[in-house]
């Protein structure tokens, strides 16, 4: 007949094998609670990732929107450069001027000193602002003076937001290019209109800059 401590030993050794089983069995559902917990996480990142992907690239905001008559259609040419301006006066009389039928101009863009945005003519037709070079060009058009020393930070901001965004969207360089990429009015000469905006305080460069940082 076994004795007692023999018993004791029995059942110690039961109660240690049925312990390392539990604790086995609780490790395992552990890992695989964690990678089920990884697996979801990984599942909400992804889709996190193409969320961001779709608003990556959305259009900075427009702050008002004007139908200008100075407009046609593109003939399925796609966009190969974005030209700066300047208007030559204030913002409201340059938005009302542009968008006057008498004026036979326009642009995509006019932004403020502020940053304020008008948008008078769609991406996807032809604005009339650069000649010759039309069909290819986006144009915004800057409240401020070709003689102007300084452009307000805020306005450049706001012109660089929008250069990066066109850049992205139609594949544009973001170098300084007459046929491929960004330049101002005046680097088109006499197939351009003619202009000599926004002159050659503009700070050009800087914006460039700060598109490639947007």
């Amino acid at each position: 007949m076994p004795s007692i401590l023999s018993r004791w030993k029995a059942r110690r050794a039961v109660r240690a094998t049925l312990l390392s089983r539990a604790r086995k069995a609780f490790a395992a559902r552990k890992t695989k609670a964690n990678l089920a917990l990884v697996k979801l996480r990984k599942k909400q990142v992804a889709a996190a990732d193409r969320v961001l992907a779709r608003h990556a690239n959305a259009a900075p905001i427009v702050d008002e929107t004007h139908d200008s008559p100075n407009q046609s259609s593109r003939r399925g040419v796609t966009p190969s450069i974005i030209v700066l301006h300047a208007t030559e006066g204030g913002f409201d009389g340059a938005v009302s001027w542009l968008c006057n039928p008498q004026a036979q101009a326009s642009a995509h863009l006019v932004i403020s000193k502020a940053g304020r945005i008008a948008r008078l003519v769609p991406d996807a037709a032809k604005a009339w602002h650069v000649a010759s070079f039309n069909s290819q060009a986006l144009g915004i058009e800057q409240e401020g003076f070709t003689a102007q020393t300084a452009w307000p930070e805020a306005q450049l901001q706001a012109v660089a937001s929008w250069v990066a965004y066109w850049a992205r969207t139609y594949n544009i360089p973001l170098t300084h290019s007459t046929t491929h990429g960004v330049c101002r009015h005046m680097d088109l000469g006499q197939a351009g209109g003619g202009h000599g905006d926004p002159g050659d305080n503009y700070p050009f460069e800087h914006v460039l800059e700060l598109a490639r940082k947007s």
